[in-house]
């Protein structure tokens, strides 16, 4: 498959796309195109930082900037650093779906993550839509799952879900916590509530 032509796939027929996967037998084809887009995404955020570097910090005002002379240094790193992060995550996404019964190699979890970030690589670097985009990607990690691993929806869908709602109170409270220990101890400024 046409590399363009797989990324439209997995964005607009992605039931078709992860129900026809078998035909990669090892990760090699699915690294290339996470490499790729990875560096598609790394290029086009270096570009916006440099020509509008608070771009990223609307919702977190007191984000450093990078400033354009470490801004391709910084890129760089993150660029490499992605690609064991990546095999961590897949690793990670591995165990987790053999604790559901999910039967398959480490590769088919490479495949799926790596698919499934697709979103989050082509539109991730747009301005206040990276906020949301990552939606579309949970959606396509749910739709993998329940086709590669002939998981129901119901379980795909749950799998994922419950632990970000958990995740997600436990934020909530660390940062309830955060703010009530800075208004205690009589330091609670702007700065203060946004660095919690």
């Amino acid at each position: 498959m046409h590399f363009i032509q797989k990324i439209t796939t997995i964005l607009f027929k992605s039931s078709n796309f992860f129900s026809q996967i078998e035909k990669e037998h090892d990760i090699k084809q699915s690294f290339i195109y996470y490499l790729t887009l990875e560096l598609f995404y790394t290029v086009l955020v270096t570009m916006v930082l440099f020509y509008f570097p608070r771009a990223y910090t609307i919702f977190f005002p007191l984000f450093p900037d990078i400033g354009g002379g470490g801004l391709v240094k910084t890129m760089a790193i993150g660029f490499i650093f992605a690609i064991p992060t990546s095999f961590a995550v897949a690793g990670v996404l591995y165990i987790w779906l053999r604790l559901f019964k999910g039967k398959r190699p480490y590769y088919d979890a490479y495949k799926l993550y790596a698919y499934s970030k697709t979103p989050s690589f082509i539109f991730g670097w747009i301005p206040l839509v990276n906020f949301i985009v990552w939606i579309y990607s949970l959606v396509l990690l749910i739709i993998g799952t329940q086709k590669m691993y002939k998981f129901t929806s119901l379980k795909s869908t749950l799998m994922y879900i419950i632990p970000l709602i958990v995740i997600l109170i436990v934020l909530v409270i660390f940062g309830f916590l955060a703010t009530l220990a800075a208004i205690l101890s009589g330091t609670t400024t702007a700065e203060t509530f946004w660095i919690y």
